[in-house]
C-alpha cells in the first residue's frame, strides 16, 4: 500500500481512487491490458488498476491488482524468445 507520495512526500493521499475510460454510454473501469508475444488477441493478461491520489500536488500513483496475472505475463514474457518491447 502506498504510504506516502511518490511526488512530493505528502502523507496526504485519497486511497483507492478509481480511473475511468471513455466509451459507451457508461465510463468503464480502466486496466492493464499485456499482450502475449504470438498471434494478435491470443493469450492477453489483464488486470485491475487501483490508485492514490495525492492532495498536495495531485500526483496519482497507480497499482495493478492483480498480482498472479502480471506474474504469468511475465514469465510468458521470460520464456519467449521473441522481443517484448
Amino acid at each position: 500500500m502506498t504510504q506516502q507520495c511518490a511526488a512530493c512526500g505528502s502523507k496526504e493521499l485519497l486511497r483507492r481512487t478509481r480511473l475511468f475510460k471513455r466509451g459507451g454510454w457508461f465510463p468503464g473501469e480502466v486496466s492493464l491490458d499485456v499482450p502475449s508475444p504470438g498471434f494478435a488477441g491470443s493469450g492477453n493478461f489483464r488486470s485491475g488498476l487501483r490508485a492514490a491520489t495525492c492532495v498536495t500536488c495531485g500526483h496519482v500513483q497507480v497499482h495493478a491488482t492483480d498480482l498472479v496475472e502480471l506474474r504469468r505475463a511475465y514469465e510468458q514474457q521470460q520464456s519467449n524468445s521473441l522481443s517484448v518491447a
